[in-house]
């Protein structure tokens, strides 16, 4: 669960929320610009997988379900 990163990733998004998955992953809700993203990220802080909302009620609906697809 070790990872090189804080309240910002590399990219500079600043993370609002986050969750460690069994994968080794960091599921992350964080506002990149003017949008809120769910990411996956990587203890390095490397994104990918993310999911681009205008919302933070929409964004954080993505975390919500993202959390619970790596609940299976």
């Amino acid at each position: 669960m070790n990872k090189s990163w804080d309240n910002t990733l590399k990219n500079g998004a600043e993370v609002l929320c986050m969750a460690f998955r069994y994968t080794g992953l960091w599921i992350v809700l964080a506002k990149w610009h003017k949008q809120w993203v769910v990411w996956s990220v990587d203890s390095e802080g490397n994104a990918s997988w993310g999911h681009y909302h205008d919302t933070f009620a929409a964004a954080d609906q993505t975390f919500i379900e993202r959390l619970q697809q790596t609940q299976t």
